[in-house]
This record gives C-alpha cells, sequence and structure tokens, in this order.
C-alpha cells in the first residue's frame, strides 16, 4: 500500500503528540507516588516482550516492574502475555503489580 508521504509525515506528527502527552501524564503520575527513577522507552520491535528484554539486555538493567492484565490462562494463551514474556525470558528480577 503506498501512503503519500505528507499524510504519513502528518499521522507521525499526531500519534508523536499522543505520546508526548501519554509520558507527560505518567510522569505526572510517578512523581505523584514518589518515583524518582523511571524511564520511558520507545520500542523498535512490534513484539512488546522482544523488545523490552533487549533493552534490559542493552542498557544493563537490574530489576524489571512491570504490571500485568490480569488475563485469565486461557486469554493468556491465546492472546500472550508481555509480563509473562518477560518473566521468562529475561536474567533479572521480575516483579509484576497486578492491575487493581
Amino acid at each position: 500500500m503506498d501512503v503519500p508521504q505528507d499524510s504519513f509525515d502528518g499521522l507521525t506528527k499526531m500519534t508523536g503528540g499522543i505520546m508526548e502527552e501519554l509520558k507527560a501524564s505518567y510522569a505526572d503520575k510517578c512523581r505523584d507516588r514518589g518515583l524518582t527513577n523511571y524511564e520511558f522507552i520507545h520500542l523498535d520491535d512490534t513484539a512488546p516482550g522482544s523488545a523490552i528484554c533487549k533493552f534490559v539486555k542493552r542498557e544493563n538493567v537490574d530489576h524489571i516492574v512491570i504490571g500485568t492484565r490480569g488475563l485469565g490462562k486461557i486469554k493468556r494463551t491465546l492472546l500472550g502475555s508481555v509480563s509473562d514474556y518477560v518473566i521468562h525470558n529475561s536474567n533479572i528480577s521480575v516483579t509484576t503489580v497486578p492491575n487493581k
């Protein structure tokens, strides 16, 4: 599918603005909760679990804290789980935080 460059550029700018708003919102939430050491990362990989594991290895991270959505066993098996992937494919400690 051919997409005109100006359309692609416009979409990129729009989604970039949305991402910046999300980052600012989450940064505020982190500060409100007293978190001072956090990182927002851009994942180049289309598989989030794989991208997180690559980032952790590249940046020499010593611990991962990751949320869970609370999928049941069947949904997790069918849809996959980023946290499950990270737990089983990372060689460092991983703490999972359940969704409220």
